[in-house]
């Protein structure tokens, strides 16, 4: 079994959530994002326009996760559902 090493999209993602525990959205630049951690400018910009577009694929990414989740849900009851009428 492998261990998955976190994209660059997840580690920019994961840094400006750190950051808006300790302040609000308007206030974090990119530079506070590529510090925290450990990228470079030039990473960041070939991943996201800006700080704008790095939010918004945090929120399409939360939106995706849970529509699987709620899939899965879905495809599990329906399961249940086919083994209850089955017997």
């Amino acid at each position: 079994m492998s261990i998955k090493k976190p994209d660059n999209d997840s580690i920019l993602a994961d840094a400006l959530l750190e950051l808006l525990k300790e302040k609000p959205f308007e206030e974090v630049t990119v530079e506070d994002i590529v510090n925290k951690c450990g990228a470079s400018r030039p990473t960041f910009y070939r991943h996201f326009k800006d700080k704008y577009d790095l939010m918004d694929w945090i929120y399409l990414k939360l939106i995706i996760l849970k529509f699987r989740s709620h899939l899965r849900q879905r495809r599990r009851n329906f399961i249940q559902l086919k083994f209850i009428f089955k017997h």
